[in-house]
Order: C-alpha cells, then sequence, then structure tokens
C-alpha cells in the first residue's frame, strides 16, 4: 500500500513538473516569439520649440526622444569614417540617427500628396535637404570615443537648433542598428510649421437679451 502512494505521490510531482515546464516554455514563447520582446523596438517623439529671430527667421529647436521599448539593449551602429551609416537604392543616411529637414513649397497644388518619397524612384535626401547628425555629441565613428546605447525602458533626448524660413516642412527622424541585414532600423516622418499657428478657439454668440435658451 506504501509503495503505491509512493508511486502515485512521484506520478502527480513528475506531472506537475511537466506541467510547469509547458507553462514556462508557453510563457517564454509568448513574450520572445508572438510579442517580439527580444527583438529590439524603439519608439521616436518630436518635440519643438520655435524662437523669432526676425519676421521672417526663427530659431527651431528641434528635440528627439528616443525611448527603448525592447528588454534588450539598443545601440546604433557604428559606421566607417566616410562612408554612409546606411544605403539601399533611394537613399543614403550619413548617420545612425539623423534628423532631415525639407520645405514644403508652398506652390504645391491642393490635394497633392505631401510624402517624403514622392514616387518609388526618388532619392534622398535631396540636396536642398537640411542633414543634420543626432548623435554629434557622442562622435560615435571616432576610436576611442563613447558609442551610443540604451538600455530597456531607457529614453534619449537628441537636440539640434536650425535656423528655418516661414513655411512648412517635413522633419524625418531615422535610427539604424548594428544589425547589417537593416532589421534595426526605425522611422518617423512629422510635419512642422514655422511658426506655429495659434489654435483659434470658437468665440461664443451672446443670446439676444429677448431670446430665452430652450429646455
Amino acid at each position: 500500500m506504501r509503495d503505491t502512494v509512493l508511486s502515485i505521490s512521484e506520478a502527480v510531482k513528475n506531472c506537475a513538473e511537466v506541467l510547469a515546464i509547458s507553462i514556462g516554455a508557453l510563457w517564454a514563447l509568448r513574450r520572445f516569439v508572438l510579442r517580439r520582446e527580444s527583438k529590439p523596438a524603439v519608439d521616436i517623439e518630436l518635440g519643438v520649440r520655435i524662437i523669432p529671430q526676425t519676421d521672417e527667421r526663427f530659431l527651431v529647436y528641434f528635440d528627439v526622444t528616443l525611448t527603448n521599448k525592447s528588454t534588450r539593449r539598443v545601440l546604433a551602429r557604428r559606421r566607417k569614417r566616410g562612408e554612409p551609416a546606411f544605403t539601399d537604392r533611394s537613399e543614403a543616411l550619413e548617420h545612425s540617427c539623423s534628423l532631415l529637414i525639407r520645405r514644403v513649397p508652398a506652390t504645391v497644388p491642393v490635394g497633392s500628396l505631401v510624402r517624403w518619397f514622392a514616387d518609388a524612384d526618388a532619392k534622398s535626401p535631396l540636396s536642398t535637404d537640411i542633414v543634420t547628425n543626432l548623435l554629434d555629441e557622442y562622435e560615435y565613428e571616432n576610436e576611442g570615443k563613447r558609442d551610443f546605447w540604451m538600455e530597456p525602458s531607457e529614453s534619449s533626448h537628441l537636440c539640434v537648433g536650425v535656423i528655418l524660413d516661414r513655411g512648412g516642412y517635413l522633419a524625418m527622424v531615422t535610427f539604424v542598428g548594428p544589425d547589417r541585414k537593416d532589421r534595426e532600423f526605425w522611422r518617423r516622418l512629422f510635419i512642422v510649421e514655422v511658426p506655429e499657428r495659434e489654435v483659434l478657439q470658437p468665440t461664443p454668440v451672446p443670446l439676444p437679451s429677448n431670446s430665452m435658451p430652450r429646455n
């Protein structure tokens, strides 16, 4: 009888261990495969402050916030001196984290789509684009200088000031990681108005003194 009880207890124990291992495996599968938590992920936000210098010239301060949304460290690609950090058939990015600024012409017809790449054959950057290196303070391409990285859940503010004329602009932020298959590539496009217009609030219309509001 004692041997039977021990056998049953051992079987229950083994089943519990198998069940625990299975639950752990499913949990790991959900986190690292289905939810891709093992993959790097970067969120990009942009804040803008505009300081007038004259009626037509403005100092525009771009504050880019990068946030590591993954469970692993995210690094910027270390580029070789004199070579772009990223290149393909449509574009060449000189820096691993860059802000490109392009003015939207006032002559663009009404109803036109305003995009960074106007068509499949478009190139970037254009000769008229403003190209800024958001990792300039890190000098990450120089031997012996500090790299740029973010720990999980860490945010980094990367800032640059540019003198711009009055008008509308596209601002494109791109961050490139070290993976040479270009699987660590994040980008976001913003629209910026210089100067920003004040949002007009609707003005309430007073009722005539002899009018009574409806219930």
